[in-house]
């Protein structure tokens, strides 16, 4: 039933994002009081309605800002901020870059970017993902396995691990304790996050100690440190909608940021593979608390 009321609470938030949106009207078109609807929403998303509406209006006038020729301006009052001062510091906190130096970048950045919260979506978050991540320290790692360089359009990730798995038998010290992947934003800067943007990929194992390499693939040793651990249940298919959820939605809202450390996937012994819904990986995102001083 709540579901059901968040879907219509989020079709009309999405007609109107270039209108006024009062949490009554969007309550109301939930046909739930605004108590219980705020709680529904949070239940259902992980998110308030007010930042999930402000989210949504930057993530689309970050669109408007490189395909139209609209003023700064005028983008500002179309998704009904207060003044182009106001739109301006609600941007920067998002994208790390003035809506000026967003247009003059001229790229539309993935990172923190809000997608429309659609019936699969919720669904996913519901089912398939821990909202709320445990906090762990993780120990250093030894790891051996392939390494590539891949962006978002070349997804040359399957690839990669489709290799390495062909390999997996020539690395003869390996811990019976599962696959890593890890992902390269160490020293990455977000703001340059585009679809085309490259990024440092490895598929490995861990070892119990770094001896002899086999061809062509590499060693790695993982910092370890402080993680928010996700899990993450349906293999390949939705696991963007868990990384958005992850980056978009838990982030902002957290007392942490981003630590400059490794990004990385656990693939448990028991991992059944990208293409099995019952799959379960868990994602380990680097954190620290805000305004913490290196």
């Amino acid at each position: 039933m709540n579901r059901i009321s968040v879907e219509k609470s989020i079709a009309y938030i999405e007609a109107n994002l270039q209108n006024p949106l009062s949490l009554e009207a969007v309550a109301d078109a939930a046909c739930l009081s605004k108590y219980h609807f705020s709680r529904a929403f949070k239940s259902a998303t992980g998110d308030k309605v007010s930042d999930y509406i402000r989210r949504r209006r930057i993530t689309q006038a970050a669109f408007d800002l490189i395909k139209s020729p609209d003023k700064i301006g005028q983008i500002a009052i179309d998704y009904q901020f207060d003044s182009q001062e106001s739109f301006t510091r609600s941007f920067k906190g998002v994208y790390g870059l003035t809506p000026n130096e967003y247009r003059k970048n001229g790229v539309n950045i993935l990172a923190h970017r809000r997608s429309s919260l659609s019936a699969e979506r919720i669904e996913h978050l519901q089912q398939n993902v821990s909202l709320e991540p445990t906090i762990v320290t993780e120990p250093q790692r030894k790891l051996i396995g392939i390494h590539c360089q891949t962006s978002s359009v070349q997804n040359n990730i399957p690839v990669l691990w489709q290799v390495f798995m062909r390999r997996l038998h020539e690395i003869d010290n390996s811990l019976d304790n599962g696959r890593f992947g890890i992902s390269g934003y160490k020293d990455f800067d977000p703001t340059q996050f585009s679809a085309n943007a490259m990024v440092d990929k490895w598929a490995t194992v861990e070892v119990s100690a770094i001896k002899e390499i086999p061809e062509d693939m590499v060693a790695y040793e993982l910092s370890g440190g402080t993680y928010a651990r996700f899990s993450h249940r349906g293999g390949k298919r939705n696991v963007q909608m868990t990384f958005e959820y992850i980056y978009s939605t838990w982030l902002p809202n957290s007392i942490y940021e981003i630590d400059n450390r490794e990004h990385f996937e656990h693939y448990p012994k028991d991992y059944q593979g990208p293409e099995n819904p019952e799959s379960e990986l868990f994602i380990f995102l680097p954190i620290k608390l805000k305004n913490q001083v290196e």
